[in-house]
């Protein structure tokens, strides 16, 4: 589970939700894969909606389907988080395919990340440390590249600082 928190738009009801850009961004990092963001989601190529208390990321491919829930919360978050007005939950992928997953929840992260960029910050699982915008690029990047972030669990934080990751068997961007 990730969670972003957002400090610039002062609700959930005045943050845009970018669909088709958020579409296009899960479709090339996971090219096997036609995806759907919300339940509003009509295909748009200019589609923008709105973030919604729920919503449910489907990616359909030849041979499965993944569902990743996003929930807003209007509140701040308890606890040790940075200053910001409301905060989004996203959920685990229902995928056990770990490379699957983590390109879904970087994407995902990186891309709703910039409603609110310079501000926003991510947790991507829960007692790491809190990354801004630019510490997620170029750790999507890695991941992209084949590189897998499950497999250093005692990382202190998955942002700008790892020094080490796995490469699972040839996967790489092309290897889905």
């Amino acid at each position: 589970m990730a969670i972003i928190t957002f400090s610039t738009a002062t609700s959930v009801s005045t943050t845009p939700f970018p669909t088709a850009i958020l579409r296009r961004q899960l479709a090339a990092n996971l090219p096997g894969y036609r995806w759907q963001c919300g339940e509003q989601d009509l295909g748009g190529k200019i589609e923008t909606g709105r973030f919604l208390d729920y919503m449910l990321m489907s990616g359909r491919s030849f041979e499965t389907l993944v569902f990743t829930e996003l929930r807003t919360v209007d509140a701040v978050l308890p606890g040790a988080a940075p200053p910001h007005a409301w905060h989004l939950i996203i959920g685990a992928p229902t995928t056990e395919v770990d490379h699957v997953a983590e390109r879904i929840t970087l994407t995902l992260c990186a891309t709703l990340i910039a409603a609110d960029a310079p501000d926003a910050r991510c947790q991507l699982r829960q007692g790491e440390d809190w990354l801004a915008a630019e510490d997620l690029a170029p750790l999507l990047e890695r991941v992209l590249g084949g590189e897998l972030l499950s497999a250093e669990p005692d990382f202190p934080a998955m942002g700008a600082r790892p020094a080490r990751l796995t490469r699972p068997g040839g996967f790489g961007r092309k290897g889905l």
